[in-house]
C-alpha cells in the first residue's frame, strides 16, 4: 500500500511538472499569432496558462521545487547504485588454483 502511494504521488508531481513545461511552451509558441479579436481561443488558452504558472507560483513553487530535488537525488545518488559494475575476483571467474 504504501509502494502505491509513493507511485501516485510521484505520477501526480510528473504531471504537475509536465503541465508546467507544456504551459510555458505553448505560451511562447502561441506569443505571436494572429489575434482575431475578442472571442480568440488562443488568447483564452495562453491567459489559463498564466493562471496556472500564477497558481502554482505562489501556492506551488515549493512542492515543484521539492519534486525537482527528490528527481535530482535518484538520477544522481539512486540509479548508479543499481547500475553498478560488479567487481571480478578470482571465485566470481571460477578461477582454480592449483599447485
Amino acid at each position: 500500500m504504501a509502494k502505491n502511494k509513493k507511485l501516485l504521488a510521484g505520477l501526480m508531481a510528473l504531471t504537475v511538472l509536465i503541465m508546467l513545461l507544456f504551459s510555458v511552451f505553448f505560451i511562447t509558441s502561441e506569443a505571436r499569432h494572429n489575434c482575431i479579436g475578442e472571442n480568440c481561443p488562443i488568447c483564452h488558452e495562453v491567459q489559463t496558462c498564466f493562471q496556472v504558472l500564477n497558481t502554482l507560483g505562489t501556492s506551488g513553487l515549493s512542492t515543484v521545487v521539492a519534486v525537482l530535488g527528490a528527481a535530482h537525488f535518484f538520477v544522481i545518488c539512486v540509479i548508479p547504485v543499481f547500475h553498478r559494475i560488479p567487481s571480478h575476483t578470482l571465485v566470481s571467474l571460477k578461477v582454480k588454483l592449483t599447485n
